[in-house]
């Protein structure tokens, strides 16, 4: 797949929502409540002391999982982005961490769909009578069998080693189960939200009735009792309270990037609060509600066949496929409860299998912002999922072997825990860090949210050393695991486990140079105050007017003068209007254009003077003394608008002659049909080499022909002197061939269907080159165009226009690296001016938008957010001696509260408007 992305805002504008905050609910409360809560929470509700567990687990929903669930749908509703794409804006070396929830979520999902398989296997057999493995339980005479599941359903060899045969019934329902939810989630949560609210609903109406039936059988209270029942000393065994975060953690879903997912397909200003308490909560209290039903029957069991509860098994698949089934078997019309238990966990496998495979598959539309290309295609959102349950198809062939439930204990232990908790700490201590919380607690407010006090303190101050607890007992476990296996299959365990952080750290050490968008050094005072300031020591209209030459001169001359020195760009023109600065940058196509003009004399004369004048700015502001050259600032400014107004004119004449770029030469006068009026040449349809032929057009072919089609090599000249030499086949230009345009302009390459297609170069009669990849007569693909001034550009192109990475180089050596769409920079990236200035962040339209690094050759640094190519929201501006001005940007001018650092370190507060100060502030 190659990325063909579109400009960020333009992509949120047509993302998929939520149709309701309902849909929202129980899309995530059926994604949260899956098979765990069926099979694992009751158990460890009766292992760790019955009532007693509920103390910690309670504790930990309300300290761990609302918290994390709150930041996660949090950050995706306030950015309307995944997790990876979100990670990728704002520190592009972090979004390897991105990435890391959605592997995981495809190891679960692969076996979850296994999980789904038994079930509907089991399903299908339910619908005969008698109960197929009813035979084997009658035989050993015991409350249940574990024959059946282990014989039939997944034919288990003697080892994971021991692979034999694909189980063709079991690959059958797997992939019937891929079917099932891709229809489900075909066109994303618009539909699959609905979907739920039928799905998500469905499994506790079922589970009720199997409550209601359970509590009528004998023994049934016993086995309540034994889930509840209450154990006061286990509080103090620490496994308990791991046991319960573990739980807590997995049962809730966070740490995967879905909830971010999720929450991005939400309206900004829905409510979150509420939400992120009931859906956590109601997760747990459906959690309890399998407890019960479990627990009423195996009580019955335990009263009926005289046994320990102790000795039933009562976790895990042989809960859910052992004893469950045997319960439900001996039971009066058994295959109506079969029938229901069954299509419980079938659901709630639906319900877990849209998030997982709509996260995976929304977070490759993230990456691509929406236009996924495959084979030089745009795949639709359908496709998207298509082939995500397809790539999943392929995964469960091994799980549909006899070794296959081996490969589930195996990928369940090295695929989920220990990665699973490295992920949630990076979340945790990036996300909680004070100033990125404090960030998001402001794009909370921004839309009517606000972040609840447990929330803030469990994230700030609690969660941390949760997780980092978890983490170090993740790894003592998977290590006492891993004795279990073969060291080699050991180490590919750890492997699984430990690959998405290797590729993680591998791009962070990749990007570790580019800029972090939240910078670490930023005052927490800044963001909280909204902090800004700054003033000389001179008289107080010097320091209103040092403020604004550092806005103005400071900040701009050398742009402007940059302007003029490049002799293809407006690259860096920096347009002074009024106090403000806007920094611009020409269009690619423009830039592309205007390779071809030449400056004049009088041009020349005019580029001295612009950089006389800005010299002379410069000079001014090195050297301020205050008012006695205000005067002569003022003029410097004058004379710099006026040669700006030149500019502007040179820059018009110069797109009124701009020439014709490669992509848009027009060969259709060439290749067409017209041509092909002709008498019967011959009916032999072998290859045969013919004299020179004169179309009805006056066009001229001579080489190779089979029947009446140019077919093999051949040479074709045009009446007005333009030249194909090459191969051909069925009558069109196909193969490796060269065609001279009349005016000097050429292209030699690879052809098909009478277009350039293939790896080809053109060159036009101006000195311009572009060699590289093209498709259907457009520059696609990889590339790299030159022109006469010496300006190249080389990276992606897509039909015809720079889109994807690629570099820029002017003739004066100034150059931009970084993310391109639609021929503008759009994304991130970096521009290294000649005179040494170097802005790295990001872009959007040609100009510098959203946060990024501005750095100039004597020291000076701005570090903050852009809006449209001017500061503009929160920034930090440091002055070589050490004085900085920390605070809040509009338009390009101080705007707001703000504080001002000398060089020894003292600090003033004050308040701001349009650039001048009003007053100083207490902090």
């Amino acid at each position: 797949m190659q990325p063909s992305s579109q400009s960020l805002e333009g992509y949120q504008e047509t993302r998929m929502k939520f149709s309701s905050s309902w849909t929202f609910m129980l899309t995530s409360l059926g994604f949260a409540a899956g098979f765990g809560s069926v099979w694992r929470f009751p158990y460890l509700v009766f292992k760790n002391g019955g009532g007693t567990f509920l103390i910690p687990y309670f504790l930990l929903v309300f300290t761990l999982a609302i918290p994390l669930f709150f930041i996660e749908v949090g950050l995706g509703q306030c950015k309307g982005i995944g997790m990876a794409h979100l990670l990728n804006l704002e520190k592009p070396k972090f979004r390897g961490f991105g990435y890391v929830g959605i592997v995981i979520c495809a190891y679960i999902s692969s076996y979850y769909n296994l999980i789904m398989a038994y079930s509907l296997r089991y399903l299908w057999e339910s619908f005969k009578y008698p109960i197929p493995w009813m035979a084997s339980i009658m035989v050993e005479n015991k409350p249940f069998s574990r024959d059946y599941f282990y014989d039939s359903i997944v034919q288990i060899s003697s080892s994971i080693t021991d692979l034999n045969n694909i189980i063709w019934s079991l690959f059958i329902a797997y992939i019937v189960s891929l079917i099932i939810v891709y229809f489900c989630i075909k066109e994303g949560v618009e539909t699959s939200g609905k979907i739920a609210m039928v799905t998500a609903t469905s499994p506790y109406v079922l589970l009720m009735i199997l409550l209601i039936r359970g509590l009528m059988l004998e023994g049934s209270s016993e086995g309540i009792y034994y889930l509840f029942k209450p154990d006061y000393i286990k509080l103090f065994n620490p496994q308990v309270w791991v046991d319960a975060a573990n739980q807590v953690i997995f049962q809730m879903s966070v740490g995967q990037a879905i909830l971010t997912l999720y929450g991005s397909y939400r309206k900004k200003d829905d409510n979150l609060p509420i939400f992120s308490f009931a859906i956590p909560l109601l997760t747990a209290l459906c959690g309890m509600l399998a407890g019960l039903v479990v627990f009423s029957y195996i009580g019955h069991v335990s009263f009926k066949y005289n046994v320990q509860i102790q000795e039933l098994p009562l976790s895990g698949p042989d809960l859910a496929f052992v004893l469950y089934p045997a319960i439900l078997a001996q039971m009066p019309m058994p295959n109506l409860w079969c029938i229901l238990f069954f299509l419980v966990l079938l659901l709630l496998g639906i319900d877990t299998q849209f998030g997982f495979v709509d996260g995976i598959a929304g977070t490759i539309e993230d990456i691509f912002l929406g236009e996924v290309m495959l084979f030089g295609q745009k795949l639709t959102v359908q496709q998207v999922r298509l082939s995500v349950c397809s790539f999943l198809g392929v995964i469960g062939i091994i799980y549909c072997t006899d070794i296959g439930f081996y490969v589930l204990s195996f990928v369940d232990t090295f695929g989920t825990n220990v990665s699973y908790m490295l992920g949630i700490l990076f979340e945790v201590f990036y996300f909680g860090s004070k100033e990125r919380f404090e960030l998001f607690k402001r794009d909370l407010e921004k839309h009517g949210n606000k972040v609840p006090r447990l929330v803030e303190f469990s994230l700030t101050k609690l969660c941390h050393y949760t997780v980092i607890l978890l983490l170090i007992i993740s790894v003592i476990s998977q290590i006492k695991n891993s004795l279990d296996y073969q060291f080699y299959i050991a180490m590919i365990g750890w492997f699984i486990s430990l690959s998405p952080f290797i590729a993680a750290i591998k791009i962070y050490f990749e990007n570790w140079n580019k800029i972090d968008i939240n910078n670490n050094d930023l005052d927490i005072e800044l963001l909280t105050k909204y902090q800004m300031g700054g003033n000389c020591s001179n008289c107080n209209q010097c320091q209103k007017d040092k403020m604004e030459l550092n806005n103005e001169v400071e900040v701009t001359k050398k742009s402007d003068s940059q302007k003029v020195s490049s002799l293809s760009q407006q690259s860096s023109n920096s347009l002074i209007d009024g106090n403000d600065v806007k920094q611009t940058k020409c269009t690619p196509k423009e830039q592309k254009n205007k390779k071809f003009s030449v400056f004049s004399d009088d041009q020349e004369k005019e580029k001295k003077k612009e950089s006389n004048l800005n010299e002379k700015a410069i000079v001014i502001q090195k050297n301020w003394k205050g008012h006695k050259v205000r005067e002569s600032y003022k003029e410097v400014k004058k004379s710099l608008s006026e040669s700006q107004k030149g500019n502007e004119k040179q820059e018009q004449q110069q797109q009124q002659n701009d020439q014709v770029t490669v992509a848009s030469k027009d060969k259709k006068k060439y290749f067409n049909s017209l041509e092909f009026g002709m008498n019967n040449v011959s009916n032999y349809q072998s290859r045969e080499k013919r004299p020179l032929f004169v179309f009805k057009s006056g066009a001229t072919y001579e080489g190779e022909w089979v029947g009446n089609k140019r077919d093999g090599k051949g040479v074709q000249i045009w009446p007005d002197g333009a030249r194909y030499d090459g191969e051909w086949v069925d009558n069109k230009a196909c193969g490796k061939g060269s065609f001279y345009h009349v005016d000097g302009d050429s292209y030699i390459g690879e052809w098909a269907d009478d277009r350039a297609n293939g790896y080809g170069v053109y060159k036009q009669s101006n000195g311009a080159v572009y060699e590289g990849y093209w498709r259907n007569d457009q520059q696609h693909g990889k590339g790299e165009e030159k022109w006469s001034d010496l300006s190249c550009y080389k990276g992606d192109y897509f039909e015809g226009k720079k889109q994807g990475k690629g570099k820029y180089i002017w003739p004066d050596g100034s150059y931009y690296e970084g993310d391109w769409y639609d021929n503008k920079i759009n994304g991130y990236g970096e521009y290294y001016w000649s005179d040494g200035r170097i802005y790295k962040g990001s872009w959007m339209n040609n100009k510098m938008h959203g946060e990024g690094l501005y750095q100039w050759a004597d020291g000076r640094i701005y570090h903050g957010s852009y809006v449209d190519d001017k500061k503009q929201g929160i920034g930090k501006y440091k002055w070589p001696d050490g004085k900085q001005y920390v605070g809040e940007w509009h338009d390009g001018k101080q705007h707001g509260k703000g504080k001002y650092i000398l060089s020894d370190g003292k600090t003033k507060f004050g308040i701001w408007d349009q650039g001048r100060r009003l007053k100083w502030t207490e902090e």
